[in-house]
């Protein structure tokens, strides 16, 4: 569904009227709106930009409503589009402290829309933000909402002190830590990946396999392939600096979990609140799974993927549950139980696979060197799951990998370890 299309159903949803209301509503507003959305749909999106912005001219004479609401979320998200990040920010901040989380609504005041348009609305916007390779923006965007959301610099620091009672939107909070959780983590990755760009596993793999290639699981070849997957974790000052506000962030997460809930029932079944959470907990649990497996941190890894494979009454995003085992397969490659780094690495591929993400290719290729360090003679992509993918282009060297593997032809390994280790 493309960014047209998502705002066409929000618009269809999000504001419900009876007969009389839609007579009442200022016609002039909407005739702005829908003719700057006309520009929008040629393609005009400067016009469009200014049109939006008539709008709120003209609704700055009475009070504010819907239709600057959505004047404001078009202009942020238009403004995204054009790369004017600045005037981006500025609309964002106007739409925060006028429209949605102003301390006067918040103290009982009638807000300009209800709290389920303002978080659908508000999210829709980080969404689509979030596809930015800018780090420094997002985290202003992420930084900015979380403010608003916890009350301001004061207020904030009152509502965190009882324990979060106070904010003013629990589900949009948790949304955006989410996702400030996930940019930090990628970053902190990026930084610990740069301090090891000289690292080659071609350098490393090529010298240990002329010859032969011994099927065993202790020959050169099958020892070098696994060293290849624990490089050492030596982090930057920068990179500690990011993985300390990203552990802070996570503690405040799980803390925000909490609740009076069991789990499920003696009957198995689990109430609306219970799910939630427990769709929560694994979203976060992921989160720091991922946080324990760059720091190498085994034990602590171990103990929560398996204490999230214990929560069963959560219904998570498949992706979710892909990094899951994902990053238990990873654990198993560490302790050398390649049979069970297989199970896991092909449960996360479906996941992936379920929910559209481009990296069940890289769980695919994943379970390709499981099943050589297992020496398997089981060919991943004889499922049902995986051989759609047999010839994908990512796939097809992978495949070829394992089939000069299973037929110890040394010749075929080498020149595909090279070619396709030098593209990268």
């Amino acid at each position: 569904m493309d960014e047209d299309e998502k705002d066409m159903e929000e618009e269809e949803y999000d504001f419900e009227y009876s007969d009389e209301e839609v007579e009442e509503a200022d016609v002039v507003l909407e005739n702005a709106y829908y003719a700057a959305k006309g520009l929008k749909a040629q393609g005009d999106l400067a016009g469009a930009v200014e049109g939006m912005q008539e709008v709120l001219r003209l609704e700055a004479a009475g009070e504010r409503g819907e239709w600057g609401f959505k004047a404001l979320k078009q202009s942020v998200k238009m403004l995204f589009a054009l790369g004017q990040y600045e005037a981006m920010l500025e609309r964002y901040v106007f739409l925060l402290d006028h429209y949605t989380v102003t301390p006067a609504s918040f103290h009982g005041a009638r807000a300009a829309v209800t709290q389920n348009v303002a978080e659908k609305g508000l999210d829709s916007v980080l969404d689509l933000v979030s596809s930015s390779s800018s780090p420094s923006l997002l985290r202003a965007l992420y930084d900015t909402t979380l403010a608003r959301l916890e009350g301001g610099e004061e207020s904030g620091r009152e509502g965190r002190a009882e324990g979060g009672a106070r904010r003013r939107n629990q589900r949009l909070w948790f949304k955006t830590n989410l996702k400030l959780g996930h940019l930090l983590l990628s970053e902190a990755m990026q930084k610990e990946g740069g301090e090891h760009r000289a690292w080659r596993p071609s350098s490393l793999l090529l010298p240990l396999v002329s010859g032969s290639i011994p099927s065993g699981r202790g020959s050169p070849l099958i020892l070098t392939l696994h060293c290849l997957l624990s490089p050492s974790f030596l982090p930057s000052e920068e990179s500690v600096r990011l993985l300390g506000r990203l552990q802070r962030l996570i503690k405040d997460l799980l803390k925000s979990c909490e609740g009076p809930q069991e789990g499920p029932g003696e009957d198995g079944s689990a109430g609306g609140d219970t799910i939630k959470r427990g769709t929560q907990l694994l979203e976060v649990y992921a989160l720091q799974m991922q946080l324990f497996a760059l720091q190498k941190d085994s034990r602590k890894l171990k103990d929560l993927y398996k204490l999230a494979l214990g929560i069963t009454w959560g219904v998570p995003h498949p992706r979710t549950l892909g990094v899951l085992q994902e990053c238990g397969g990873r654990m198993y490659m560490d302790e050398k139980d390649y049979n069970a780094a297989i199970q896991a690495f092909f449960s996360s591929f479906k996941c992936y696979d379920e929910a559209g993400d481009p990296r069940r290719f890289t769980l695919l290729k994943y379970l390709v060197l499981a099943s050589m360090l297992h020496a398997s003679t089981i060919d991943p992509f004889d499922s049902q799951e995986a051989k759609p993918y047999k010839e994908e282009r990512e796939v097809v060297a992978m495949r070829n990998l394992i089939l000069a593997f299973q037929n110890h032809d040394v010749k075929a390994f080498e020149t595909i370890l090279k070619v396709h280790t030098d593209r990268h």
